[in-house]
C-alpha cells in the first residue's frame, strides 16, 4: 500500500515538472499577408480579410498592430517568452495601406514599468477625522437641493 502511494506521488511530481506552452494573440498568416497590396488595400479590405488588430495607434497616422506571443512555463517558475511575432500595418491619410512590417522577439525591447501608489490616509484616520476632513471639499452650491437649482434660469 505504501509503495503504491509513493509511486502515485512520484508520478504526479514528475508530471508537474513538464512544461506548458501557451500562445496568446493572433497574427495573419503569410497567405493572408500576401493578399495585401501597398497603395491599394484599404482598411475595410484588411478588416474583411484579416480581422481586427490587437490595437490601433492613431498618433502619427493610422497604425494597426497584430501580436502573437508564445510562452513556456515550467512548474512554479516565471513564464519565459520564447517567441513573439508582430505585424504592423501603416495606413496613409486616405486609409490606404502604406507599409507592412513584420517584427520578431529579437526586435523587441524590455520596458520597465514603475509602480507608483497614491498614498491615502483613510486607513490611518478614524471615521470622525474623515468626516471632519470632508467639510471643506464642497462649495455652497452643493447645499442647495437639485430641484431648486433647476428653476434658476
Amino acid at each position: 500500500m505504501v509503495r503504491n502511494v509513493i509511486f502515485i506521488l512520484l508520478v504526479f511530481f514528475l508530471a508537474s515538472c513538464s512544461g506548458i506552452t501557451t500562445r496568446h494573440g493572433y497574427i495573419p498568416s503569410e497567405a493572408e499577408l500576401s493578399t495585401l497590396e501597398v497603395g491599394e488595400t484599404t482598411t475595410e479590405d484588411v478588416l474583411g480579410n484579416i480581422g481586427n488588430p490587437a490595437f490601433v495607434n492613431e498618433e502619427y497616422g493610422t497604425t494597426w498592430v497584430y501580436i502573437e506571443t508564445k510562452q513556456f512555463n515550467r512548474g512554479i517558475r516565471k513564464a519565459e517568452t520564447t517567441e513573439r511575432n508582430v505585424v504592423v500595418l501603416s495606413f496613409d491619410g486616405n486609409d490606404t495601406l502604406a507599409n507592412v512590417e513584420t517584427l520578431g522577439l529579437e526586435n523587441g525591447r524590455t520596458v520597465r514599468f514603475t509602480q507608483r501608489v497614491t498614498k491615502t490616509y483613510e486607513g490611518r484616520l478614524s471615521v470622525i477625522q474623515q468626516i471632519l476632513r470632508s467639510f471643506g471639499n464642497f462649495g455652497s452650491g452643493a447645499l442647495i437641493a437639485p430641484a431648486e437649482r433647476q428653476f434658476d434660469n
